[in-house]
């Protein structure tokens, strides 16, 4: 048994659904397998991140498209842009999990999902701003004086390349 489904049987350790020990945990069993199969169920129903951002919904059962609009393809033209578009794939990414995770805090393998996403944020945003600069005002960046935020180009000044 998992950690998972072990931590969710002790929750349930005080109910009591026969006069069997065995009993109990044949019964608690089955209601973990039902309700870890809608926490899978949830993340196979989803987009995978680009799909989703250009969508603009990443849960597959709750997208309509309106009056058939397909989403525009996004084309980046350079590694920095392309750098900038998974960035914000990613992000969106774990803002939809974010809002999902509200209703649902304990689906495990949602907020799994969730970590596996912001690490490789984190990654990006770290490769992103040690070659281009930073993009956001809650970094490392902020913590000298002067700020190195207003040296180097600005972002209308960097070259297509990167």
């Amino acid at each position: 048994m998992n950690k998972l489904a072990t931590e969710y049987l002790n929750s349930l350790s005080h109910l009591h659904f026969g006069s069997e020990p065995q009993a109990n945990q044949r019964v608690h069993q089955q209601m973990m397998s039902h309700h870890d199969k809608q926490h899978i169920e949830q993340i196979e129903n989803m987009f995978k991140a680009k799909e989703g951002f250009e969508k603009g919904n990443m849960f597959k059962n709750l997208y309509e498209s309106y009056k058939h609009h397909q989403p525009p393809v996004l084309r980046p033209r350079n590694e920095r842009e392309q750098m900038l578009l998974k960035i914000d794939e990613l992000a969106f990414c774990m803002h939809e999990i974010n809002l999902y995770l509200n209703v649902h805090p304990e689906n495990m393998r949602m907020i799994e999902h969730y970590n596996k996403y912001q690490k490789e944020y984190n990654r990006l945003l770290r490769e992103f701003e040690a070659k281009v600069g930073p993009i956001q005002v809650n970094n490392d960046h902020m913590t000298t004086s002067p700020f190195t935020w207003t040296e180097g180009n600005w972002p209308w000044e960097v070259s297509t390349n990167v």
